[in-house]
């Protein structure tokens, strides 16, 4: 980027060096219609002269421009009075860019440093953040109905027994909230993740999937117990009867008697994520639990960047692509041989998750082969293992892990403890 100090010092010395530039609408002519050139220098007073635009000068008057203006101002320390100055003239460089594009994110205003860099005005930066705003709420207002099956729900959805594939996390909640709060937590949640509300129809080898309504897809049993010491078995049974054709996503609330604390079961068929996915659905329960029981404040959830309907599309494109489908062949022996993840395999830090569910997807597949669950979870293990051991470059590493059972989480009024 050019300092202020050179690029005044590039514009006092081209002024100085080349002519005055004008327009004119036409070249003067005679009676028979001959161009007199000539008589151009001298035309400046009968002709009209077209002078370049005036710059604009405005001081940021929308919400959005404000927001932006007030991002500048935090990250270069100086005030910001017009909407159409550079970012760079007025000291910025590609560090404070940067800067700004996060702290615009943490304000839900997602603009890319490409973008950015080649848009440096807020004026242009607040155009496309209204502009993304109006494109992402358009497309979450069409996710519900009927969808395509996605590859990896075809994996799991042809299997035997596809509803032992499953998490579960029990909470410990003081205060516990009444029925009624639980639900419309969950409404809000299913509302913003629609991948919660979908819903399986499987008839022999036909799969048949929709998006349902956030009022469908609230799935809430209220239980009142007396003593903790006979829990253990009803949450084993709850997980056992979840049905991926009814409720993929179930919470059962356990209210002790006389007591204003209780018990939360999430139950959540693999089908609907992994436990990275789960993990963030509970960090946001977590977040607006705190918020509207504990606090009594008002809580809104970070807008989303993407909606299932363009991430469905993105998968669909991969699993069809065809370098995908020429790799077939590789994996299926990959997976019939000791080494799940080959050791000759080229990883990079640009994998990314769709390629790591390939593998995924084949031990999915291969689960009927297996001697028994205790096999899988060898096999998962030494491969994550390894994976990780190349990626972070580590001579050892010591994973805590825990396959389709529950971890106890603790919530109160001032900790939150795993």
């Amino acid at each position: 980027m050019v300092c202020k100090e050179i690029e005044k010092v590039f514009e006092s010395y081209t002024g100085s060096k080349l002519s005055d530039v004008f327009i004119i609408d036409s070249i003067p002519k005679t009676v028979s219609g001959k161009k007199q050139r000539f008589q151009v220098q001298f035309a400046k007073e009968i002709i009209r002269v077209n002078e370049p635009e005036t710059v604009k000068h405005e001081k940021p008057s929308s919400l959005l421009e404000i927001q932006i203006a007030k991002v500048w101002e935090s990250v270069l320390n100086v005030p910001v009075y017009d909407i159409y100055t550079s970012f760079f003239k007025m000291g910025g460089d590609s560090l404070a860019v940067f800067e700004c594009v996060i702290q615009l994110n943490k304000l839900n205003l997602y603009i890319s440093s490409e973008y950015f860099f080649s848009h440096p005005t807020i004026a242009e930066l607040a155009r496309k953040a209204e502009l993304e705003e109006g494109a992402i709420i358009a497309e979450q207002e069409v996710a519900a109905g009927f969808a395509d099956p996605l590859p990896f729900h075809c994996s799991i959805l042809h299997k035997k027994h596809i509803n032992q594939w499953n998490f579960s996390c029990l909470l410990d909640l003081d205060p516990m909230p009444t029925n009624d709060t639980l639900k419309n937590i969950l409404k809000y949640l299913i509302m913003q993740h629609d991948g919660l509300r979908y819903r399986f129809k499987i008839e022999g080898s036909n799969i048949t999937e929709y998006i349902a309504e956030v009022e469908e897809s609230a799935c809430i049993e209220l239980i009142r117990y007396k003593e903790e010491d006979n829990l253990e078995p009803v949450f084993a049974k709850y997980q056992e009867t979840l049905d991926i054709t009814q409720c993929p996503l179930k919470l059962v609330a356990f209210y002790k008697e006389d007591e204003d604390y209780g018990k939360l079961l999430v139950m959540w068929h693999h089908v609907l994520g992994d436990a990275y996915s789960i993990g963030k659905f509970m960090e946001d329960f977590i977040d607006i639990y705190r918020t509207v029981v504990v606090n009594k404040n008002e809580y809104i959830l970070k807008r989303k960047t993407t909606s299932l309907k363009q991430w469905s599309a993105i998968v669909n494109k991969f699993a069809f692509d065809k370098e995908c489908i020429a790799d077939i062949d590789y994996w299926k022996q990959t997976c019939n041989s000791d080494n799940i993840i080959p050791t000759e395999y080229n990883w990079s830090l640009r994998d990314n998750i769709m390629d790591y569910e390939k593998i995924h997807e084949f031990l999915l597949c291969r689960v009927d082969d297996l001697k028994d669950a205790g096999e899988l979870q060898y096999k998962l293990l030494a491969a994550w293992s390894e994976t990780i051991r190349k990626w972070t470059q580590q001579d050892e590493i010591n994973l805590s892990y825990t396959l389709n059972g529950r971890h106890g989480i603790i919530i109160c009024k001032d900790s939150l403890l795993f």
